[in-house]
């Protein structure tokens, strides 16, 4: 026992010895380890920092195909390299809530963007000494970057866009170039002059009435670079306006400038694209209802709700399909008991090219309904005569109510008057008739529907040649010049020369 007592006391011995070492061990090992540890994981992460920088230096910032990827869009690329992304949009609202995310995702990257201060002083339109980026949706969604764009301050000459007595000269000429959308335009022009009007209202009639005064009517001015002018104007009203915006009248004044900016250049879609939004404002507004009008405090803001309707309507000749004609129960503009000459002039313009396109949308919408063609000629032929029995004696073929010898008093509006409507009406039978025409190629005898649909489309093509011929020579002698209104008519023109190609 005493032995075994001996060797438990030894092992116990040993074992403390054992203790006591590891323990001073670890006292002096531990530490050590430590530190060399610590620097090791500062090392690292120095490493980590730096691989960071070097990947941000040469990696591309993500683009629209990545941003497709993470929404769930396929992509696929071809062996030409072009990629192809499959969304799911099927109508506005998915197109809508499409752009929205996109539109938050840029801006969570790029920050919000800046407003173009305009400043009018009596030299110039200063831009604020301020960073600044300019945000195109359409651009941006080619590719994002979280980078923003600085500019350093510009000089004094760059700086200096369009001078106090141009802009004056280009408020005044911009509502006599296009739809009488303005009741009053004087009006406008006094908001102007005491600073009443919005920079970005200002952005969007600037916008069109700089390169097209500078083409149309270069007596007025001349600007450096007025294209480029132009289209920073644009830029700035387009990205602002945006199509989630309110539905409201200043937005839709607006966009119709921006519609006849992009008519200007071609750029039909769009075009076609902003006419959309505009429509669909207008349905929210229920302008083309009388109930829309319910909270109009005047006859005079009445008037104007009416005229941004008819002109979104009437930009282009067949926009009326967009809105059947049993859902328009809102009438015509008038005419008040305070207008000017020149707004009597105005909304009687108005009233009879929206009278004619309300005719051209009725033979449109029974085209639509693939009624048969010689149907749609029967039943529209004797209206379409019945409109020009009740024109008044000026407004007829071969009436002198627009030569200047004759009426030396006589207006652009009302020169426009008897030329538009007349175009329009001889629109309205080559439209009626087209269906009819035979092919240019054709080998056998006319049937007398082809000879009846020749006879009538010629003598409508003749006619429209005609017109234009006078328009064009009665307002080269008139006070204002060369009159821009032709530019929507090009569209008769086209057609009338379709007509000769197989007639």
């Amino acid at each position: 026992m005493r032995q075994r007592l001996d060797e438990l006391e030894n092992q116990v011995g040993w074992l403390t010895s054992f203790a006591t070492n590891l323990e001073k061990d670890y006292r002096t090992s531990v530490p050590r380890i430590n530190h060399t540890h610590q620097q090791q994981q500062q090392q690292q992460q120095e490493q980590q920092e730096q691989n960071v920088i070097l990947q941000q230096q040469h990696i591309l910032p993500p683009s629209v195909v990545d941003w497709a990827i993470s929404t769930g869009w396929p992509v696929i690329e071809s062996a030409q390299g072009l990629k192809t992304i499959f969304t799911t949009i099927k109508n506005f609202e998915d197109l809508s809530a499409a752009l929205k995310s996109t539109v938050q995702l840029i801006y969570s990257e790029k920050g919000n963007p800046l407003y173009l201060q305009a400043v009018v002083s009596n030299h110039a339109i200063t831009n604020n000494n301020e960073e600044e980026h300019s945000f195109t949706l359409f651009e941006s969604l080619n590719r994002y970057t979280s980078t923003k764009n600085h500019h350093s301050a510009p000089s004094s000459h760059e700086e200096r866009y369009l001078e106090t007595d141009v802009m004056t000269r280009l408020i005044h000429q911009h509502h006599k170039c296009g739809f009488p959308t303005l009741v009053s335009p004087t009006r406008f022009e006094n908001h102007y002059r005491q600073g009443q009007l919005k920079p970005l209202v200002l952005s969007s009639v600037f916008s069109h009435s700089v390169p097209h005064v500078c083409i149309y009517h270069p007596h007025l001015t001349q600007i450096q670079d007025f294209r480029e002018l132009g289209n920073k104007f644009y830029n700035h009203s387009h990205d602002l306006l945006g199509i989630d915006e309110p539905a409201n009248l200043s937005n839709i004044h607006q966009r119709t400038l921006l519609i006849t900016y992009d008519l200007d250049l071609g750029r039909v879609r769009r075009a076609f694209l902003h006419i959309g939004i505009a429509i669909r404002m207008c349905f929210m507004l229920n302008l083309h209802r009388m109930e829309g009008y319910l909270h109009c405090k005047s006859a005079f803001e009445r008037e104007q709700a009416k005229r941004i309707f008819w002109t979104v309507t009437h930009l282009f000749h067949d926009q009326l399909s967009t809105i059947k004609l049993n859902e328009i129960s809102v009438e015509l503009p008038t005419v008040l008991p305070d207008f000017t000459q020149t707004e009597k002039d105005q909304a009687i313009f108005a009233i009879n090219v929206i009278q004619i396109r309300k005719l051209a949308a009725s033979i449109t919408e029974a085209s639509g309904k693939k009624m048969e063609a010689g149907a749609i000629v029967n039943k529209f032929r004797k209206r379409l005569l019945r409109f020009y029995q009740a024109l008044p004696d000026v407004l007829r073929f071969g009436q002198c109510g627009i030569n200047r010898d004759k009426r030396p008093d006589i207006s652009v509006w009302s020169r426009r008057n008897y030329f538009c409507i007349l175009l329009d009406y001889c629109l309205c039978w080559i439209s009626l008739y087209r269906p009819l025409l035979p092919s240019a190629s054709i080998q056998r005898a006319l049937t007398p529907k082809e000879t009846e649909a020749i006879l009538y489309t010629s003598q409508a093509s003749v006619a429209i040649i005609q017109l234009f011929q006078n328009w064009f020579q009665s307002s080269i002698q008139s006070d204002e010049g060369f009159d821009c209104f032709f530019r929507p008519y090009l569209y008769h023109f086209m057609s009338a020369k379709h007509v000769f190609s197989v007639s």
